[in-house]
């Protein structure tokens, strides 16, 4: 998660210092997406529930 997420910070700066401020946003929020996807799909350390997440 901190590669996707670093990679998409360093492109995002890219982008701003080319005043691309939609491609920018565009690289954080696909970073996102991936980090939360990968994020949830985690197990818990005890088993449980995915982090971030609860039953009920």
């Amino acid at each position: 998660m901190y590669a996707i997420a670093f990679n998409a910070i360093s492109d995002a700066l890219e982008e701003l210092d080319k005043l691309n401020i939609g491609a920018a946003k565009e690289c954080l929020k696909e970073a996102q997406f991936h980090t939360e996807e990968i994020y949830i799909s985690q197990d818990s350390p005890d088993g449980g529930t995915p982090y971030g997440t609860s039953k009920g």
